[in-house]
């Protein structure tokens, strides 16, 4: 995407989702271990209209279907989009279980997997195309260490199907989205699957076309429908009404409006260089691979030091710490593979005369 047409609030919505998922992800682990107890921690990531966790994804599904939307053109190559996606999401992705798997040998000496014995060793396929967690979750054992988690498999399965999508979304754009709302709200109230509802394909896959129209046809929202969409997002964090319809709606309905409520700030991000949103989102990807594993794997060691609200802070930051050391490991090596494993252009020589 060109870099004067770069859209920051984007970068802003990003962060701000990335946030939210990693102290989510903390609190419960907090729960889990029994050092903070769910009444005291429940009120700060959830009510009765909203839950953190869950905004965050829709968001980010958003943002996926827009960043990739902004970035087709009319000379579209489906060549170069999926060969672009696999060095964008799989390299990185292979690269952090490698690491892990060289940690899990190192200091616990065993390779890290959820489901071991009694599965086959074929479906070790789905860890090799990234969707090992999104299979699991469908009670189809794999040998899931949870990098990448169900976002990873289900995002993939988005990208896959995007080049579908834009195309349909040019040709019949107001019929497309129609029908994509149609297959969106039947799932919500007819819903067959055994998996939590916000973490479903029909309803990932709306949000994702949602970004994809905002992107397309809402690049600059009307004033008066991001003035709108400020008081929603105020209702949903902090009512404690609640409102009596499908959670995985409410979802949606606060995602779009944080989404629209957040493009009223972008002539003020446009105004100021602000280059540390963009560099914080060229590492939010691999940030996102490794910041469950460090959860897991170093709040248990410390869980017996906790003595208060301090400490946590003061672990919380360690964690963070240590997350930006994994995630820029992963970057540094996913980026010396994708430079060796691309083709070198070679130079055009000048015609003789």
């Amino acid at each position: 995407m060109d870099k004067k047409k770069r859209i920051k609030y984007y970068d802003l919505l990003r962060i701000m989702s990335f946030c939210m998922v990693i102290f989510y992800h903390m609190v419960v682990q907090l729960e889990v271990l029994g050092i903070c107890p769910p009444e005291k921690t429940a009120p700060v990531y959830m009510n009765t209209n909203m839950h953190l966790g869950m905004i965050s994804v829709a968001v980010f599904f958003m943002l996926s279907g827009a960043g990739l939307t902004l970035s087709a053109s009319k000379d579209f190559s489906l060549k170069k989009y999926y060969t672009g996606r696999f060095f964008r999401l799989l390299v990185p992705f292979y690269v952090a279980v490698l690491l892990y798997y060289g940690y899990s040998l190192i200091v616990n000496q065993y390779l890290p997997f959820s489901f071991r014995e009694g599965v086959p060793a074929w479906r070790y396929i789905f860890t090799v195309l990234g969707m090992d967690e999104w299979v699991a979750m469908h009670n189809f054992p794999t040998f899931t260490c949870s990098i990448g988690e169900w976002f990873l498999g289900l995002l993939l399965i988005l990208t896959v199907l995007f080049p579908l999508f834009w195309k349909l979304m040019n040709k019949f754009p107001k019929a497309f989205l129609a029908v994509s709302a149609c297959v969106y709200v039947y799932f919500l109230y007819n819903y067959p699957l055994s998996i939590p509802m916000h973490m479903s394909l029909p309803v990932k896959g709306f949000e994702f076309i949602l970004g994809m129209y905002f992107a397309k046809y809402c690049k600059e929202f009307p004033k008066y429908l991001r003035i709108a969409a400020v008081p929603v997002a105020f209702f949903f964090f902090v009512s404690k009404t609640c409102w009596n319809i499908n959670y995985a709606l409410k979802i949606t309905i606060f995602a779009a409006a944080l989404f629209i409520a957040a493009s009223g700030l972008e002539e003020v991000l446009q105004k100021r260089p602000l280059r540390g949103l963009e560099f914080v989102n060229r590492y939010s990807y691999h940030l996102f691979l490794v910041h469950h594993v460090v959860i897991y794997a170093m709040t248990p060691h410390f869980a017996s030091y906790y003595t208060g609200l301090g400490s946590v802070i003061v672990f919380f930051l360690m964690e963070l710490l240590v997350m930006v050391i994994c995630t820029l490991a992963v970057k540094l090596l996913s980026d010396l593979i994708v430079r060796l494993a691309r083709p070198v252009k070679k130079a055009s020589t000048p015609a003789k005369a």
